[in-house]
């Protein structure tokens, strides 16, 4: 196999030296330097993206708030503002600052006039859902868990009864899903309240006694709709994983309510073993056993990703992609597992949080990966390529995050403080963490102080310039020895880049001056 012909560089266009000696009349020659493998730009700094290796596997943060909230949905209006729900049951409309700006959240008068509060009814708040044509008909939902020892939010419908002595128990703890409206008049997006009363209950399912299965404080309960709303349905995340084989229950599974299709003022709730007794809704998909957060994919509305934790504590994330007709029961959608982190080490429990696919712009290195915490820790998961599009992703930790120098608030070092509670994005697809000491949103990586990568040269760019300086060494002696000696240099000829020099060199033998030429 023929070796490639040398690529030579044309900074260092070839000069032939030509001297005679006196005496034995020999030529010396320096030839072209050339680059073996590199190219004409090859002495140049590489860089593929402009960015550094640190970069590529950092995140910068600011955190906005201090403030704990477990969700974020951004307003239907496309605007900059976006509503927070807290654990307790209040929900706030808030305006977020420009990422960058050095601005705080401000959430004081929010909170002295919420947006809606619940708080005399929830035991515990679990997500807030607005659907798709909210501008004009002011219609959102919320979703929550509440006690019926404590509040008259909670029907009177009976537990799961298959084990021993359970049948007795009354369904104390709830899970509701009910429609609310703004007030707003015509124009919804003006709305800065919310009217407190249910317009109606689309949803309540009795939960098992938190003695006999896991606490009902696990992350089930969560509602959302498509980005692009194109088929109308409100998603629910139910969990308790023990029953997700039993198409009977709606415990463990995805279920979809057609909400514009529902009967104005019809109501579901729950008879016993979790079978709903009105109005029943779509199991979308089974085998997502104790979801801890589910987001979809901002740019491919057909693709859900759901962290999981199954019963034997297995810590996944899996990729249910919707398709069919909307309210088609033929099939159930079979989830795809993406990231399998197995069983936690060391005795450690499960600490899996979803994330959400980052489409931002702020970060470029992030875009097109999924974001979620592992072992308290920021993971993506980068997708295989389209031909292999229901395989494993590839998944890696985060080096390092940074706290940006304009942050409106000090972050810890390492960057995120508290527990992650949820990860969301605004309409801007501005990535956010909601974590139990604060809001943080993930802001260019030029905003941090990343340590550089020494600069690197090309393979064989050593050479190169060691060539390149013994000759320019040699040069400089030849037309030294030249000139020094009483010669002369005069230029000959040039073909293309070579440039043809004569070195006349003068002695006395005694019978004058006699010349030599080449």
């Amino acid at each position: 196999m023929r070796r490639p012909v040398p690529k030579c560089i044309p900074s260092l266009s070839a000069v032939l030296f030509n001297t005679v000696d006196p005496s034995t009349t020999t030529k010396l020659a320096v030839s072209r330097l050339c680059a073996s493998t590199t190219s004409s730009t090859s002495l140049q700094h590489h860089t593929t993206t402009g960015r550094s290796w640190q970069e590529q596997n950092t995140m910068c943060l600011e955190r906005i708030t201090s403030g704990s909230y477990l969700a974020m949905a951004p307003h239907p209006d496309g605007s900059g503002r976006v509503f927070l729900s807290t654990l307790e049951g209040m929900i706030l409309l808030v305006s977020v600052p420009r990422g960058g700006s050095g601005v705080a959240l401000r959430v004081d008068n929010g909170r002295a006039h919420p947006f809606l509060d619940l708080r005399d009814r929830v035991l515990r708040l679990l997500g807030i859902a607005f659907h798709p044509e909210f501008a004009t008909n002011g219609r959102f939902f919320v979703s929550y868990h509440c006690d019926s020892s404590t509040s008259i939010a909670c029907s009177a419908s009976r537990c799961w009864g298959s084990a021993p002595g359970n049948s007795s128990w009354s369904c104390r703890y709830q899970l509701i899903v009910a429609e609310f409206s703004a007030k707003g008049g015509e124009n919804y997006s003006k709305a800065t309240h919310a009217d407190p009363s249910e317009v109606r209950r689309i949803f309540a399912m009795g939960l098992p006694h938190p003695k006999k299965l896991y606490s009902y404080q696990r992350h089930h309960g969560q509602i959302l709709f498509s980005p692009s709303g194109s088929d109308g349905c409100l998603y629910l995340i139910t969990g308790h994983g023990d029953f997700f084989k039993n198409e009977r229950s709606f415990l463990g599974k995805i279920l979809r309510f057609d909400v514009d299709r529902m009967l104005k003022g019809g109501s579901q709730g729950t008879g016993r073993q979790g079978t709903p007794w009105m109005g029943k809704p779509e199991i979308f998909s089974t085998s997502v056993k104790n979801p801890s957060g589910c987001s979809f994919d901002s740019d491919r509305s057909s693709h859900l990703y759901c962290a999981d934790v199954d019963e034997q504590q297995y810590e996944r994330v899996y990729l249910v992609t919707k398709g069919g007709n909307r309210g088609s029961r033929s099939s159930k959608v079979q989830p795809s597992l993406v990231i399998d982190h197995g069983r936690p080490a060391d005795g450690r429990m499960p600490s899996i949080v979803g994330g959400l696919m980052y489409r931002g712009s702020a970060d470029p290195s992030l875009k097109g990966r999924y974001l979620y915490i592992y072992a308290s820790s920021v993971w993506t998961g980068v997708p295989p390529p389209e031909s292999r599009s229901n395989g494993h992703y590839t998944s890696s930790k985060l080096s390092s995050i940074s706290c940006s120098r304009s942050s409106p608030l000090p972050c810890r070092r390492g960057g995120i403080s508290g527990r992650v509670l949820s990860l969301a994005e605004d309409n801007g697809k501005d990535a956010f963490f909601l974590t139990t000491g604060g809001v943080f949103r993930v802001v260019p990586p030029r905003m941090c102080d990343v340590p550089q990568q020494p600069q690197q040269w090309p393979p064989g760019t050593g050479w190169v310039i060691s060539t390149m300086l013994l000759s320019m060494v040699f040069a400089v002696y030849v037309v030294w020895s030249v000139l020094s000696g009483g010669g002369q240099i005069r230029f000959n000829n040039r073909f293309g880049n070579i440039h043809l020099f004569s070195f006349y060199c003068y002695q006395n033998f005694g019978e004058g001056m006699r010349r030599h030429q080449e």
